[in-house]
Parts: C-alpha cells; structure tokens; sequence
C-alpha cells in the first residue's frame, strides 16, 4: 500500500462531490461523460452504475497539486428519490446501494485502503433532466444523505499513473471504471 498518499475524505468532502454531481444535467453529468471538477481537489466521477469504463485524464498546474477524491462505492439519496423522508430513510436507502460484496481501489496496480464515509443530511440542487433514479423528481433543492466508501489521495507524482476503482453490491448494483492519469 502507498500509505504516504493515503488519507480518509471528510464526510464534507463527499457532501459537496454529490452536490457537483447532483447538480449537472443528465447530457453532460460526469457519472456519464467522465468529466471531472478541479475545483478544491479532483473529483473523479464513477459512473451511474451497471457499467464498466476507461477514461483518460491530464493534470497539470494548480490541478496537478490538488488532491484526488475517488468515490470507489458511494451512493446518496435524497428526499427528490424518495419524498418526505426521514434522514434515517434517506441514510438507510444509501447503505442498501452501498454494502459491498466486493470492493477495488488500486493505483498503479498497488491496492488502496477503501475508507467507509457517511453524511450528515446536505442539501442537493437538481436541475431538469436530472440523474436520479426517481425521473419524474422536478427540479429543485432537496435533502440529501450519502455514504460509502472512498479514498483521498494526495497528488500524484509527474508521470502516468492508472487509478481504478469500483465495486458490487449485495442488491447486484456494480460499478467499475479506470482511469489513465497524466500527471505533468
């Protein structure tokens, strides 16, 4: 393991990549087009679930000195998927999406330590044509829990590097998604 590049995320942390997420119609969601936010550190998107993916990825400048987020198997649930909610719901309906039957996190073919994360409730914007399960939520602000689990590395040395990332779960849902990271 490459503990020196290891950390756990904040529960913060995991908040605002469901916001982002969340946030961005389902044409150009990351969960869909890979696209990343290099806004405080680097979120990389998984994908909405029941596909494998490669993606390519340039980090260079202030982006290759931030810190990378990755959601190995995360979920959220909102009050949008499932209507007057109570937080213990929302958390409930999330860990059901997220017990794993298998985990994977490696980078550069070295494992990574998956850290479980849970939410305090957040609030979510969804705008139309949003990506949740629930497709006829209208758009608005809504209440919002997430867990799963995570890691955070620090940034990556100059080079190419491979992170990749995923899971299945007891309820059958999968993901998996690898990506190819060119660090200048």
């Amino acid at each position: 393991m490459k503990e020196k590049l290891e950390n756990k995320p904040s529960a913060d942390s995991t908040a605002k990549y469901w916001q982002w997420i969340l946030s961005i119609p389902k044409e150009a969601n990351p969960l869909n087009t890979g696209n990343t936010n290099n806004d405080e550190f680097v979120y990389l998107p998984c994908t909405g679930g029941g596909e494998d993916c490669s993606r390519k990825l340039q980090l260079s400048g202030k982006d290759a000195k931030k810190n990378i987020l990755i959601p190995i198997f995360a979920s959220e649930y909102c009050t949008g998927e499932l209507p007057d909610a109570t937080d213990d719901q929302l958390l409930e309906g999330a860990r059901t999406m997220t017990s794993p039957l298998r985990l994977q996190a490696y980078l550069d073919g070295e494992a990574l330590l998956p850290y479980y994360v849970e939410t305090e409730p957040f609030e979510v914007s969804i705008p139309v044509n949003h990506v949740l399960e629930n497709e006829k939520a209208l758009p608005g602000t809504y209440r919002a829990v997430a867990c799963g689990y995570w890691h955070m590395l620090r940034p990556l040395l100059k080079g190419n590097h491979v992170i990749s990332f995923g899971g299945t779960g007891v309820n059958g849902f999968h993901t998996k998604v690898l990506y190819e990271i060119r660090v200048s």
